[in-house]
């Protein structure tokens, strides 16, 4: 996303030029830009690419969930909506102004046909769910629709960030699907335990992520679907390169396995490495970003053996 912002300045420098005129503040400029109609925001510096870079991080701003998100075409999309409508030279300060404008209609429609196509993908799911022959089948198509589901959430939060009265689009069917998903995952129970001595800060974040990832995993469960089974290795050594710097290295090997045909379908091994400059950090640090990343490929790993199953 930096770069993109990045060439926006540069080509905004090209088309916009400054002009000199005191009676144009700042508060002058943004009043011309109605708020039923655009997001609008100004940045100051004695650099004028500066100036610009402000003003479009300061719309971005209001994007709390955008940047660094799971949809890249998305903030794409948003970013390009953004443009530098003006810059200018104070000149008895010597600074730059200048003022980034988001236009909210074009964009809003934009998404809400984004949404328009994803609620399209998951057109009859509901009524295969509600139809499916057993568990495995219900939550094979709770995982199918669920990445669906999500994106068009997450469209949502930006479609009301744009909306100047905060409304979304297709709220209530989406919150109806999610719903549905987040029902059917849960009746997946997913048992998580220890090979080796048990780790409670790595169990702990397993057991979380998936929890997060929508399905009903603890360390204790009564006739479990799935037993995810995990052995850990790690090791803490110091850095040859920096005084005072620890790393933690964490060799997780988990294996998944149907209690139902007592068949393991899934193994896999996990390398984490972590650095801080005290020791016992570092390790923690390795177990929960271990635990979220295995969660992850727990998942994947259920989803393709569901799929097939």
């Amino acid at each position: 996303m930096i770069k993109k912002i990045a060439i926006l300045i540069l080509v905004s420098i090209f088309i916009v030029g400054c002009t000199s005129n005191r009676k144009k503040t700042v508060n002058y400029k943004l009043s011309k830009y109605p708020k039923t109609e655009f997001i609008a925001e100004a940045g100051t510096d004695f650099s004028e690419t500066k100036a610009m870079e402000k003003a479009i991080f300061k719309i971005m701003d209001k994007f709390p969930t955008l940047q660094g998100s799971a949809y890249p075409d998305i903030e794409k999309k948003i970013v390009d909506s953004i443009r530098i409508d003006e810059t200018w030279e104070n000149k008895d300060t010597g600074e730059t102004n200048s003022i980034a404008i988001m236009q909210r209609d074009p964009i809003k429609n934009a998404l809400k046909q984004d949404i328009d196509g994803l609620m399209l993908s998951l057109a009859g799911y509901e009524d295969r769910i509600n139809k499916a022959k057993d568990k495995f089948e219900k939550v094979k198509y709770a995982m199918s629709i669920s990445k669906y589901s999500k994106k068009a959430s997450f469209i949502n939060e930006q479609i009301r960030v744009i909306d100047y009265e905060n409304n979304g689009y297709r709220e209530k069917e989406i919150k109806d699907i999610n719903k549905l998903v987040s029902k059917t995952l849960a009746e997946l129970k997913v048992v998580v335990v220890f090979s080796t001595e048990e780790n409670e800060i790595i169990k702990t974040s397993i057991v979380k992520a998936l929890n997060e990832l929508g399905l009903q995993a603890d360390i204790s469960l009564e006739n479990p679907d799935i037993e995810i089974e995990a052995s850990i290795e790690t090791v803490s050594f110091d850095s040859q390169t920096m005084q005072g710097l620890y790393w933690a290295e964490s060799v997780t090997t988990v294996s998944l396995k149907d209690m139902e045909t007592q068949g393991i379908f899934a193994r896999f091994t996990h390398k984490s490495k972590d650095g801080s400059f005290r020791e016992e950090r570092a390790v923690t640090k390795s177990f929960i970003n271990t635990g979220e990343e295995i969660a992850d490929k727990i998942y994947s790993s259920l989803y393709l053996y569901i799929n097939d199953r």
